[in-house]
């Protein structure tokens, strides 16, 4: 299992240079941490002949009975990028949101509502507004990464996010 966020990115940068994530093979040019509006910024852009895309990466470390769960605590930054994503998707700038998944275990993706209803309230208003949600998993070993394998997602309301978009 891999715990490191930091390589999130890396790990990321090389299967988009490799072109192994589907959706996402026919970029040609990669720059990270590019400036969405000010005070606040996406893990890349890509761009090539479908045009250019933003791409926001979160590391996802928990894992209950095979479905991967984020977020894992509070998150402001998240939610912050997130209604940026959502602005640039409703003008038509394609926006992903890419959850990646360094452990063997996950079989399907969900966000939380329980570490923090901000988040996943405006993860429902993204995904609204056309931000993309792609979900790969990596194994890990002593020796790196394995290929990295896009698994499914629920984005269905549960009844706490239900609630919440009531208030």
């Amino acid at each position: 299992m891999g715990t490191d966020t930091h390589l999130s990115n890396r790990i990321v940068e090389e299967a988009l240079r490799l072109r192994l994530i589907p959706s996402l093979e026919n970029y040609e040019t990669i720059a990270r941490e590019y400036k969405v509006e000010p005070g606040v910024r996406v893990d890349f852009l890509v761009s090539g002949s479908n045009g250019e895309c933003l791409i926001e990466v979160k590391s996802c470390n928990i894992v209950e009975n095979g479905v991967a769960r984020y977020p894992d605590s509070a998150t402001p930054r998240g939610v912050k990028q997130l209604k940026s994503l959502t602005l640039k998707a409703s003008t038509g700038q394609r926006s992903i949101l890419l959850f990646l998944v360094q452990r063997d275990d996950a079989q399907s993706f969900k966000v939380s509502t329980i570490n923090d209803p901000a988040y996943a309230q405006a993860f429902v208003a993204a995904i609204a507004a056309g931000v993309e949600v792609i979900v790969v998993a990596v194994s890990v070993h002593p020796e790196g990464f394995g290929k990295p394998r896009v698994i499914p997602h629920n984005l269905e309301i549960d009844e706490v996010t239900e609630a919440l978009l009531e208030l």
